[in-house]
């Protein structure tokens, strides 16, 4: 049987989703509240497939069995403030709202906060809080970084909405666009500016080639496979 779209399992209680992407050249996994997601080569044979994945769930069954994403009292700190889910005092959802320390995700007792729904409902107040703060502070310090390093600058800066791209370089006819994903606003300054650094070079060359590697890591200086190895493991409070 090979993979040509997306299938569903369950293994031991965890729920297992395979989605085969024809850009994709190995498999990819990302650990989700009910399991795990794979990323895997479009028509790949599902006999070749199985010992891979069960090897990746072997290495990851500490995260896989790990306590839950969010709970009350929880304090997510960023470099803009703090953002604590507390435990709402009424009403049946969840409520946002700005404090002097940062952010608050009000989420009423009546809710069950390791259920599928509330942990999305939370993980979109928090893509709520990051866009504020890449609008508010982050695409200021993109543009800081773009006269320090004397990049050049894009036509628009944007946010994004990218729950694993975090930046992206477009052309549009002589026009060009970096966009900046709202889950810059979880990172350290130092893998915020990798990413800025990244697409910049990205106005000068429009690929992942040589030129554009060596370019990004002088805009890094020399610290690019450091930090792209860093940014890879680094965790996000989403799911």
């Amino acid at each position: 049987m090979k993979v040509t779209q997306t299938v569903k399992l369950d293994s031991h209680g965890l729920a297992l989703t395979l989605v085969p992407r024809r850009n994709c050249l190995r498999v990819v996994m990302r650990i989700t509240p009910e399991g795990a997601r794979f990323s895997v080569p479009y028509g790949i044979d599902f006999e070749s497939l199985e010992p891979i994945v069960r090897k990746m769930l072997t290495e990851h069954a500490d995260k896989l069995r790990a306590a839950p994403l969010y709970t009350r009292g929880q304090i997510i700190e960023t470099s803009f403030g703090s953002i604590a889910i507390t435990s709402g005092t009424g009403g049946r959802g969840l409520r946002l709202r700005e404090t002097q320390a940062g952010f608050e995700i009000c989420v009423s007792p009546a809710l069950d906060i390791a259920s599928r729904p509330v942990i999305l409902a939370i993980a979109n107040g928090l893509k709520q809080i990051g866009t504020l703060i890449v609008r508010r502070h982050i695409l200021d310090e993109a543009r800081k970084i773009a006269i320090e390093i004397g990049a050049g600058m894009p036509q628009s800066w944007t946010v994004g909405h990218g729950r694993s791209t975090f930046g992206t370089c477009r052309r549009r006819g002589t026009a060009t666009e970096i966009s900046l994903s709202y889950t810059m606003a979880f990172l350290p300054a130092d893998l915020r500016r990798y990413i800025v650094c990244h697409e910049l070079a990205h106005l000068r060359e429009m690929n992942h080639s040589p030129r554009f590697h060596a370019l990004c890591n002088a805009y890094c200086g020399g610290l690019e496979a450091a930090l792209s190895r860093r940014l890879r493991r680094h965790p996000l409070p989403l799911p």
